[in-house]
């Protein structure tokens, strides 16, 4: 009897054991942002003056959509309240079914410890909001299962924040605008 209980339990380890997965487990798509300039020009179009000083985003979701196809991988995505820097910021890692993508949708949100959705400092001043905002990224991404850095350019989006003078404007700014990758 010890002898059958004990093959009985060898027969369902190993059969347990099986794997029927990847030995390297789902890959990370790493997500940043690009660097970008933040100076606005002056009429004589030579210099510059600085514009977005400082730019914080509070991010709740991550839509990834699926080109040619109305389907979308959604997946929450919070990470707090992010300082986002002109020498780029990288934004964390996500399991992504593989396959192309043409756009990439940020929610933002106030849930974070400053309650804000968008904190913004300009030339104009300090502006923030609670709106819940969609930032929008296009381009073309194809995950091939390898782990992919996905550099998104939000270079478009800052240049429109540039021109914020009032906090009720920071939804339509925001969303008016659309990054790349």
């Amino acid at each position: 009897m010890r002898i059958f209980l004990l093959s009985l339990a060898s027969l369902m380890f190993l059969g347990c054991a099986k794997d029927s997965g990847t030995s390297t487990g789902n890959p990370l798509v790493a997500l940043k942002f690009d660097s970008f300039t933040s100076t606005l020009a002056l009429k004589t179009g030579d210099v510059g003056t600085e514009a977005v000083s400082s730019l914080k985003l509070c991010f709740k979701r991550l839509r990834f959509k699926l080109a040619n196809t109305t389907a979308e991988d959604e997946v929450d995505f919070y990470l707090g309240d992010v300082t986002i820097s002109n020498l780029g910021t990288d934004l964390g890692s996500i399991n992504l079914p593989i396959g192309t993508y043409d756009r990439v949708e940020f929610d933002l949100d106030e849930d974070c410890p400053s309650t804000k959705s968008i904190q913004l400092v300009n030339s104009s001043g300090s502006f923030s909001t609670t709106d819940r905002i969609s930032i929008r990224f296009d381009g073309t991404f194809t995950h091939t299962g390898s782990s992919d850095v996905l550099g998104m350019s939000i270079q478009q989006i800052v240049d429109s924040l540039n021109t914020v003078t009032n906090s009720s404007q920071l939804k339509a700014k925001a969303e008016g605008a659309s990054g790349s990758f």
